[in-house]
């Protein structure tokens, strides 16, 4: 996902890049991705999380 032209990180998208919160770590349990919320989402330039993690990142925008 992108930003203003930066990459995203999973935790910084979903908090706009501050701590994080119980509310977000439930969220990323809930969709899955917890065992990748340090990691890129990517775009096409640059390898990021898989297909369906990006589809449930895009669910999770959605739900905060």
């Amino acid at each position: 996902m992108m930003s203003n032209g930066k990459l995203l990180t999973l935790q910084a998208s979903s908090v706009g890049g501050k701590k994080h919160s119980v509310n977000t770590d439930y969220i990323l349990k809930v969709l899955g991705l917890d065992v990748c919320s340090d990691t890129i989402v990517g775009n096409e330039m640059t390898r990021g999380v898989s297909g369906g993690q990006r589809k449930r990142v895009t669910t999770g925008i959605l739900l905060f």
